[in-house]
């Protein structure tokens, strides 16, 4: 006799840049019938981009979505022109979208874009 365990969905958070294409392609392999992506709970779109369509995607879907802009680090920690290879701007900021991507507790993150989101 075969028997299942009941597992909770593996959670996912999806960070865009644009259209989001690649984010629709991972909401309709969770929610297809049957899924091709299963035991999958997309918690959370992450964009850095404000105008982004993959915000709109997620936001029918159901998705809580977050817009992360960067601009606000940039001006508030310009670059050294003495010491180029330095971002202390592009530090500040990946330190602040760490701490936003793990406040849900994701056990898998994607990056799902071709460009925008530098990690």
């Amino acid at each position: 006799m075969i028997t299942t365990m009941a597992t909770s969905p593996t959670r996912l958070t999806v960070l865009i840049s644009g259209s989001g294409t690649n984010l629709q392609a991972l909401i309709d392999a969770s929610t297809s019938t049957p899924p091709t992506l299963p035991h999958t709970q997309i918690i959370r779109v992450l964009s850095d981009r404000k105008s982004a369509y993959g915000l709109t995607r997620a936001q029918q879907a159901n998705i809580p979505s977050t817009y992360f802009p960067w601009l606000p680090y940039k001006k508030a920690y310009p670059d050294n022109p003495s010491d180029p290879t330095s971002s202390e701007a592009r530090q500040k900021y990946d330190a602040a979208l760490a701490e936003e991507v793990l406040k849900d507790e994701p056990e898998m993150i994607t990056l799902s874009q071709k460009g925008g989101f530098r990690l």
